[in-house]
């Protein structure tokens, strides 16, 4: 087994991820990341640091859902993991 002070800092970020959130796997993770982002990029949209929660009116909520449905998950959820995946995939780029 190898020890936690032998990992480098992208494997300890999975570890905590995976500890908190064990349904997910990497390629749902980078899915969460990317959908969260491109939310967070969106005009009328922000990230609440405090709530951790995705913020927009309703009717920016209800647009961009027509776009991609899959977004409807996020609205109003805690996300209390963006910030680890921020981490984990921020230099990964958009592949």
């Amino acid at each position: 087994m190898t020890s936690t002070s032998t990992l480098s800092m992208k494997q300890k970020i999975i570890m905590l991820i995976l500890k908190k959130t064990r349904t997910f796997n990497l390629l749902s993770m980078r899915s969460y990341y990317m959908t969260t982002e491109d939310l967070i990029n969106v005009v009328g949209f922000e990230w609440d640091e405090n709530g951790k929660k995705i913020h927009a009116s309703e009717l920016a909520w209800q647009q961009y859902m027509q776009f991609n449905p899959f977004a409807a998950w996020f609205k109003g959820r805690r996300l209390s993991i963006r910030n680890d995946l921020v981490n984990l995939f921020k230099d990964w780029g958009s592949a």
